[in-house]
């Protein structure tokens, strides 16, 4: 075989061989272009997923915390209110009406006023005055002349009606000898109404607060 005819032989081959190169070269680049266009894809979905849950996440954190708040700053107004109320209202009225209600005088006049009153209805059952325990003699003693006034009894036997109670501390209670009510005079039973009528328009004083918006704020 001449030179040329090997020469031309080379050239052949070697034109091949980079024809070939190139082709393998483009398809190794065009895969990995599209194995890099896949992963960045999967890469972004991935984010992306993440991105969203991580705000779903911090949305349900940010409610439960607000839920919270609302709740810690209800029940703050709530004892709020209870304190405020107690050293405003109860603790003021109690302490009036334990002041009045110890003063003998003032009790005498309470005890002759129901005395004269309920006794003028002759349907009325005969009544027990109840007083606080250790009360005082003449305390009892003129509970016992309005019973004998009023009901035609004799002293000893009006005395017998009147009765002393633990359970009452300051004022007094009076019950029908049939047993079948009570008239409540004492500090408790006062304290109960004032607070039943008082407590409501209080109250309205904080109707204004509301606790959701503060906390939004």
């Amino acid at each position: 075989m001449g030179n040329e005819k090997i020469q031309g032989l080379i050239e052949v081959l070697k034109e091949h061989g980079v024809q070939s190169g190139e082709a393998m070269g483009r398809q190794i680049v065009e895969k990995s272009h599209s194995q890099a266009e896949d992963i960045l894809a999967k890469a972004k979905a991935e984010a992306d997923a993440l991105v969203n849950k991580a705000s779903r996440e911090a949305e349900q954190t940010l409610r439960r915390l607000q839920s919270s708040l609302e709740i810690a700053a209800a029940q703050f107004v709530g004892n709020l209110k209870r304190v405020v109320e107690e050293n405003l209202l109860t603790i003021p009225l109690k302490s009036r009406l334990t002041e009045e209600l110890s003063n003998p005088e003032y009790l005498k006049e309470l005890i002759a006023g129901f005395v004269k009153a309920y006794s003028a209805d002759p349907q009325h059952s005969e009544i027990q005055v109840l007083l606080p325990a250790g009360s005082a003699e003449e305390l009892k003693k003129f509970a016992g002349e309005m019973i004998s006034r009023y009901y035609g009894k004799d002293q000893g036997e009006a005395m017998k009606m009147v009765l002393e109670s633990q359970n009452v501390r300051f004022g007094f209670q009076i019950d029908r000898k049939d047993g079948k009510g009570r008239f409540d005079f004492s500090d408790e039973a006062f304290l109960a109404l004032f607070l039943r009528f008082l407590t409501p328009g209080f109250r309205e004083l904080f109707s204004g607060f509301k606790t959701g918006e503060a906390v939004r704020k």
